[in-house]
C-alpha cells in the first residue's frame, strides 16, 4: 500500500524506478501496478527488487526518486507491505481486502492469507511472514484457528482453510465411490491414481490429511 507524499508537484506515473528504503537496507525496485503516485492519495501496487528482500506484513517502507538536492534522493511515498510473498497482479480488490489491515489481529491476517492460498495451502514460515506479530503468537494463532476448526494443519507444516479441505475431501470421497461404482471386483484404488484424479490439484500433503482423516473416521481403509 503506497501513499504519496503531501509535499509531491507532480503525479509520478506508474511503472516507475524507485529506491525503497526498507528495513536497514536501500533497495533498487520497480513499482508496478496502474495510475500513478500522487499527493495524499493511497494505492495498492507491487514492488519487484533487483535483489531478494526480507519483508513481513505491516513492515512499512519510504520509496525515493532520484533528483533530489544534490544529486541524491527525493522521497516519493511511504508504504505498507500487505502480502510479502504475493506473485499476482495488484488491484483495488487487494486495498479492499487489506483496508483495515492495522486493525486486523494475527488470527484475522492468517485466515486472509490462507483463504487466498486455496487449495495450494500455506507454509507455517510464510504464515509468520504474512502477519505482523511476533512467531511465538503467530504459532498461538495457528493453534488456536486449528483447534476451533477453522484452518487444517497437514504434515510438514501445511497449513491449509478448512472450507477448502472439507471440499477436497468430498471430491476424494466422491472420485473413489465412482471408482468402486464402474469396477466392483476391485480390492480398492491406488493413492496415487486418487491424488492424479483431483483437479485442480492439491498438495501431496494436504491430500495425505484427507486420506488419514478419512481412515480416523473409519470411512476408508488403508492398506
Amino acid at each position: 500500500r503506497v501513499e504519496g507524499m503531501p509535499w509531491l508537484k507532480r503525479e509520478i506515473r506508474i511503472p516507475a524506478r524507485l529506491s525503497a528504503n526498507i528495513g536497514s537496507g536501500v533497495f533498487a525496485c520497480r513499482l508496478l501496478g496502474s495510475g500513478g503516485i500522487r499527493a495524499g492519495v493511497r494505492l495498492v501496487a507491487r514492488l519487484a527488487f533487483d535483489e531478494p528482500v526480507i519483508a513481513r506484513t505491516m513492515d512499512r517502507f519510504v520509496l525515493r526518486l532520484p533528483g533530489g538536492m544534490a544529486g541524491g534522493y527525493s522521497t516519493v511515498a511511504g508504504g505498507l507491505v500487505l502480502d510479502p510473498l504475493h506473485a499476482g497482479r495488484a488491484d483495488e480488490r487487494r486495498l479492499e481486502t487489506y483496508g483495515r489491515i492495522e486493525e486486523l489481529t494475527d488470527e484475522e491476517l492468517l485466515l486472509l492469507a490462507v483463504a487466498a492460498s486455496g487449495r495450494r495451502g500455506i507454509e507455517e514460515g510464510d504464515a509468520m511472514l504474512k502477519t505482523g506479530g511476533a512467531p511465538a503468537d503467530v504459532e498461538k494463532a495457528i493453534g488456536r484457528l486449528a483447534g476451533e476448526g477453522r484452518v487444517v494443519r497437514a504434515r510438514g507444516g501445511l497449513i491449509a482453510d478448512a472450507g477448502v479441505f472439507g471440499q477436497v475431501q468430498a471430491e476424494a470421497a466422491a472420485a473413489l465411490e465412482a471408482f468402486h461404482s464402474a469396477r466392483p471386483e476391485a480390492e480398492g484404488l491406488r493413492r496415487d491414481e486418487l491424488l492424479r484424479s483431483l483437479k485442480p490439484p492439491v498438495p501431496r500433503r494436504l491430500f495425505d490429511a484427507v486420506v488419514e482423516g478419512m481412515a480416523r473416521r473409519g470411512a476408508w481403509q488403508v492398506s
